[in-house]
């Protein structure tokens, strides 16, 4: 089950926001801000690439059991 459209914007949208917020603080912040920052944005990209990942495992897994 692939994620809502709604929360693949929503995670969209949190990922462009962070990413304008690392822009910005990589003149002046600490590296443990940078840090932080660059781990959520990771975060996220986890999510729906994790979610695609499982939709292609199911749809191999679905083709399996019609072939058997």
């Amino acid at each position: 089950m692939a994620l809502s459209q709604a929360v693949q914007e929503c995670i969209d949208n949190a990922s462009g926001e962070l990413r304008n917020a690392l822009f910005k603080a990589s003149r002046s912040e600490r590296p443990t801000t940078l840090s932080s920052i660059a781990k959520m944005i990771t975060q996220l990209d986890t999510i729906s690439r994790t979610d695609e990942l499982l939709d292609s495992l199911d749809t191999m897994i679905d083709q399996v059991k019609k072939d058997e």
